[in-house]
């Protein structure tokens, strides 16, 4: 479960997004993740390539963020397939990490 700062932190990012398609993934997204899986069934992440774990990818995930830069987005070299149980452990990751790294340092009182 997440601390509230973090469930916060998240609420805030989603209620300042664009739509799905707005950010690109729109029918053109789907249909190209759908040829992507097809040719990259299992999931393609560090840990599942390290101990020989093969479990079926559903998620192209963008190795970089692409931050909104299309040419970023459509480049295939940064796509990878992952499982949605690693798929989602990434993205927890980097939502803890944004959300710690923006958030206030806290004083500690001097004694």
């Amino acid at each position: 479960m997440w601390p509230e700062h973090l469930k916060l932190a998240q609420r805030h990012t989603d209620e300042n997004r664009a739509s799905a398609s707005e950010r690109g993934y729109g029918a053109r997204w789907r249909r190209a993740c759908e040829t992507y899986l097809r040719r990259h069934p299992l999931c393609e992440c560090a840990e599942c390539r390290a101990q020989h774990r093969l479990l079926p990818a559903t998620v192209v995930d963008h190795k970089v963020p692409h931050r909104g830069d299309m040419a970023l987005f459509r480049n295939v070299s940064n796509w990878q397939a992952l499982s949605k149980r690693c798929h989602d452990a990434k993205t927890d990751a980097r939502t803890v990490a944004l959300a710690t790294r923006s958030a206030p340092a806290t004083r500690r009182a001097i004694t």
